[in-house]
């Protein structure tokens, strides 16, 4: 899917709920992109974003209601509103991001980050593998290569053997 901003390319991996105020009639979106040139984000009007790197260096962040520029290194996760201006700077090169988008006034959302060793319980909807990882659910183990996802995890337990993942929470307000 093309960016808003003709600047690049969006694969999405899940969305959900149902919106008829943007183009893809969706409450929330995981999706990933790589950003190849210093440039503007797309304005999402009455969204929040979260969005974090799983590969490259750093990605720098400008928001036009704020004077601190945002330095983001791998696995860490920014928050910000999509309403605003917002630029990002790539000085050690291309980056890789792992983002999501909700629909403000009709759900929250979280992004968090886990490695090796965590024990999750239920209450995520989405995982997603930032790096090649290894996982238990309820037990049973499973392979996962970058941007694999698990869909729907419910209640299910999930122990992260090896990697990278990343959790997505979503709730209704």
């Amino acid at each position: 899917m093309p960016w808003k901003n003709g600047k690049g390319i969006t694969l999405e991996i899940q969305t959900g709920g149902a919106n008829e105020t943007n183009a893809g009639n969706w409450e929330w979106r995981v999706s990933a992109a790589a950003v190849v040139e210093n440039g503007p984000f797309s304005i999402f009007q009455g969204m929040d974003r979260f969005l974090t790197i799983y590969q490259g260096a750093e990605m720098r962040l400008t928001h036009s209601n704020q004077d601190v520029e945002r330095v983001m290194k791998p696995f860490e996760v920014a928050r910000f509103s999509g309403d605003v201006d917002t630029h990002a700077t790539i000085p050690a090169g291309p980056v890789r991001d792992l983002g999501l988008i909700v629909v403000r006034g009709r759900v929250k959302g979280d992004l968090v980050v886990a490695d090796r060793g965590s024990v999750l319980m239920e209450g995520f909807q989405v995982l997603v593998a930032l790096e090649k990882a290894e996982v238990l659910v309820d037990g049973q183990q499973v392979q996962l290569d970058v941007l694999d996802s698990i869909l729907d995890v419910g209640k299910e337990t999930v122990c992260i053997q090896s990697g990278t993942i990343a959790l997505v929470y979503i709730s209704t307000e």
